[in-house]
């Protein structure tokens, strides 16, 4: 739970430097919209660990998230172009690096094939 709040607190503190949200902004989000545990549809509603994420920092910094869940190659492209303030669950990459600005992890995922 002390990991939760340590990585809560780094997400936070990225939002509130790097976001140009005014007083009564929402902050655009983009999550990948099959992306199950983290971020997907459950009966028509966002759901899942980034979601939840996303809605406890809210509460906590008494910031209006706009997350939209969008396919992954077309978050990335809009992540690029600065179409959002922020995005979840992308891994670090020297090619991101460019474009985007990284906390320390909020989650820790591994693949298996």
């Amino acid at each position: 739970m002390k990991i939760y709040f340590k990585l809560l607190f780094f997400l936070s503190v990225v939002f509130f430097f790097c976001s140009s949200a005014g007083a009564g902004e929402k902050l655009k989000i983009a999550v990948d919209d099959e992306f199950p545990p983290f971020s997907y549809l459950k009966n028509g509603e966002k759901a899942g660990i980034d979601i939840e994420i996303v809605h406890e920092l809210g509460k906590r910094l008494d910031i209006t998230f706009d997350i939209s869940l969008i396919p992954w190659k077309r978050l990335l492209i809009m992540t690029e172009k600065g179409e959002y303030d922020g995005a979840m669950s992308l891994f670090r990459t020297k090619e991101r690096e460019a474009y985007a600005i990284f906390t320390h992890p909020i989650h820790y995922s591994t693949f298996v094939i």
